[in-house]
């Protein structure tokens, strides 16, 4: 029951706390990226884990980006998840669990 995903074109050997270099695909990418700010190496992979599983799940991503000017990520952003569902799950297809594990 654990995650096995690899992506090796990226792979560090500093500290993962403070992660300062931008690389990837932007659709995968945590708003700290996005950004350009420092991040934890371990939370930033754990959003990519979640994107890519909604990605397999749903055969689509969950937003373009996630920075503020995306309006299904600010859904997100502004915990009004209601809203973010309405515009994802438009045929009511997805369960509350896999809604509520995202």
């Amino acid at each position: 029951m654990n995650i096995k995903v690899s992506d090796f074109g990226f792979a560090t050997d500093q500290n993962i706390k403070n992660l300062d270099v931008w690389m990837g695909t932007r659709s995968y990418a945590a708003p700290e990226i996005n950004i350009h700010q420092e991040y934890d190496g371990t939370r930033t992979d754990m959003f990519s884990a979640g994107v890519l599983l909604f990605v397999l799940v749903t055969g689509q991503f969950p937003f373009t980006e996630a920075k503020q000017n995306n309006e299904l990520y600010q859904f997100i952003i502004d915990q009004d998840f209601d809203s973010y569902w309405k515009n994802v799950d438009t045929n009511n297809k997805l369960s509350d669990e896999f809604k509520t594990l995202i």
